[in-house]
């Protein structure tokens, strides 16, 4: 569903799915809402854990010369990365059928 330029999460599933990477809502005024968010929840006296891990991983995507693609190519460089030394996540989600990753 599209109203007045704004996407549903499942256009970025869409399009993480189909490797479409090409601008919509970009990368770096991304980071910038989720700076701003984090922001928020400081001024709050919150801690939001996920918003400070989405953060730095658009922060990597970012540097990863990633800004100017969609902002869901974080989906991109999240799975292209090598992994990181240390635990591992493990999802309690199952996989939807017919994802490819």
């Amino acid at each position: 569903m599209r109203r007045a330029g704004l996407r549903t999460s499942s256009g970025v599933f869409d399009n993480i799915a189909n490797a479409n990477y090409e601008p919509g809502f970009k990368a770096t005024p991304g980071l910038k809402d989720l700076r701003l968010a984090s922001e928020a929840a400081t001024d709050a006296g919150r801690t939001l854990p996920i918003l400070a891990a989405v953060h730095r991983q658009m922060s990597q995507t970012l540097a990863a010369g990633m800004g100017a693609k969609d902002s869901s190519a974080m989906a991109k460089y999240t799975i292209e990365s090598p992994p990181r030394a240390g635990p591992r996540a493990v999802s309690v989600f199952p996989a939807a059928p017919g994802l490819r990753l």
